[in-house]
């Protein structure tokens, strides 16, 4: 085709309609190129963000396991720290020197308490993932229990949920706190009274209006109960503070008299199996404690009052930050969360058992099957008693007045050994006996009351309040704990044994058998009096009534 007779026109279009589609081919091409640009863009920022919060998981892991690590270190450093402060100063000595004999390293030495710094023993497992979910696991068990006691309340039952059971022994709440504002009212009398020894009164006389003082709000406790008629919860509460105002009014006098009014022969006392030991009086460490004015002491004494410790001291450590709310309120719902779940276990496992056995228990045998079957309601009963005061009740308190020295028991679960146990249990209990009555008594008798008799001394005193606690809250004498305390609790303290898995296991049998016999024998003797087959023991035993359980004269054991 010859170019040159196409007419120039036609050309002219041809090339403008090829310009015009070249142009949308590139501007196409231009959109493709910026759409594929955006979604680059978009992808990157996708992965960026992706690779962000990856990071921010890696990150966060990595802080928690050196979080854990760092305060498993802190603990164990403070834990060898205490440890090895107790040994005195005389083996700090050695240490440093570089000489350190073989058998200083097992030496004991006698020091007064020193609180430090350190968190509840929970508290720290807590920090542990895998406790977290054995503490998870007990709770999910709990909560099904109460979903089923719910759902079995609701279709036959009148009491949800144990709220009558509960409100039943809890009742009188006004009459609690107006008697329990008297009582802390009283328990200011050691301060007025150390004023006035300090100021020329009579140190005899002084002694004597303590112990009068000691005596009268211990009658005033009782007379109330028994004038008030109140339920047994709440006598419990009422007596358990009783003694409580008790202890701490005599560790404030005793500390005041002993170290903050001069020097005397009684406060440099070493007891002679630690001076055998080569231990002299520059060995010991002794608390640093002064006497101020009224309003200082005053100040001083209230804080004391409701710190969870019984061991007076001018000062204690404190936490550096404020009331840490969070933590408060999860010891809160762990409060009042273990005292319900403690009514519906009563109520599911206990009520009903002793209820129908009080009446119709006639055979040995059948109390055999109630004891056994009262193990593990009873051990249940134990361990959640023992978070909701020991740990829980303890650490509000500590967290609302930022006391720092948190370590109100110890690992007693894993004690190989009764007497560890004991002592475990309940550190601030044991620190108050042992310095107040076992070493007391061997430092102001001049030791004519020796190791073993003040051992003995201890376990008799102990069994009596613990007996005293429970026979006043639930109206009648039966001296059951008092024997396992004083008996066998004084027989097995004294029994050495090796730290064992066999031995941790023997102890944790003892204490199922022991809760379960205590959950047996005092609801079936509660329930064998509040029935309307009561037999009176007294025309045939005279005042060794009183130590005839009920239950044994309706199965015939004895007879009267």
């Amino acid at each position: 085709m010859d170019l040159k007779k196409i007419p120039d026109s036609f050309q002219a279009e041809k090339i403008a309609a090829l310009k015009s589609e070249m142009s949308k081919v590139l501007k196409t091409i231009s959109i493709l190129e910026d759409q594929q640009k955006i979604a680059a863009e978009e992808m990157v920022e996708k992965k960026l963000l992706e690779l962000a919060q990856r990071s921010g998981q890696i990150l966060d892991e990595k802080f928690n396991t050196l979080k854990e690590d760092f305060h498993s270190k802190v603990t164990q450093i403070l834990t060898d720290f205490e440890q090895k402060s107790r040994k005195g100063a005389k083996e700090v000595k050695h240490i440093i020197r570089g000489d350190v004999k073989e058998e200083v390293n097992h030496r004991p030495i006698f020091v007064e308490k020193v609180h430090v710094k350190q968190s509840a023993p929970i508290s720290k497992l807590l920090y542990s993932k895998d406790f977290q979910t054995v503490y998870n696991i007990f709770i999910a068990i709990l909560v099904n229990f109460g979903v089923a006691e719910l759902a079995k309340d609701l279709l036959d039952s009148t009491d949800v949920l144990g709220l009558n059971l509960l409100s039943g022994n809890f009742g009188g709440f006004d009459r609690v706190i107006v008697m329990w504002i008297s009582m802390s009212i009283w328990s200011y009398w050691p301060v007025i009274l150390v004023q006035l020894i300090s100021g020329g009164l009579s140190l005899y006389l002084g002694f004597l209006l303590h112990f009068a003082s000691i005596a009268s709000i211990f009658w005033f406790a009782i007379h109330s109960r028994q004038v008030y008629q109140l339920p047994i919860s709440s006598s419990f509460v009422v007596l358990c503070e009783m003694i409580r105002f008790i202890m701490k009014m005599h560790s404030y006098f005793r500390e005041k008299l002993l170290y903050g009014n001069g020097r005397n022969r009684y406060s440099s006392y070493i007891p002679s199996h630690i001076e055998n030991l080569g231990y002299s009086e520059k060995d010991i460490q002794r608390p640093q404690i002064n006497l101020k004015d009224f309003a200082k002491e005053f100040k001083r004494y209230t804080y004391f009052l409701y710190v969870p410790t019984l061991i007076y001291r001018d000062s204690y450590p404190k936490i550096d930050k404020s009331i840490r709310w969070r933590n408060l309120g999860v010891h809160v719902f762990d409060f009042f969360g273990s005292i319900v779940y403690t009514t519906l276990i009563f109520k599911a496992f206990c009520v009903p058992t002793f209820k129908e056995a009080s009446n119709n228990i006639t055979d040995p045998s059948k109390l055999i099957i109630s004891w056994i079957q009262s193990m593990l309601p009873g051990t249940f009963v134990f361990l959640l008693l023992f978070f909701a005061v020991m740990h829980s009740w303890f650490s509000i308190w500590a967290e609302i007045l930022n006391f720092a020295d948190r370590k109100f028991y110890d690992d007693w679960w894993n004690s190989s050994d009764f007497g560890t146990f004991y002592r475990k249990i309940s550190v601030i209990l044991y620190e108050w006996v042992h310095s107040y009555i076992f070493i007391d008594l061997m430092r102001f008798s001049n030791e004519f009351i020796g190791k073993k008799l003040a051992r003995f001394c201890v376990f008799l005193l102990s069994g009596i309040v613990c007996e005293l606690l429970i026979d006043l809250s639930l109206g009648f004498f039966s001296p059951f704990l008092f024997i396992l305390i004083s008996g066998p609790g004084l027989l097995m303290i004294s029994m050495k044994t090796q730290s064992s898995r066999l031995y941790n296991i023997i102890v944790w049998a003892g204490l199922i058998i022991v809760n379960g016999l205590i959950i047996m024998l005092y609801s079936l003797e509660y329930y064998s009096r509040s029935g309307n087959s009561y037999i009176d023991p007294f025309p045939a035993y005279g005042l060794f009534g009183y130590l005839i359980p009920q239950w044994t004269l309706k199965m015939n054991l004895l007879s009267v």
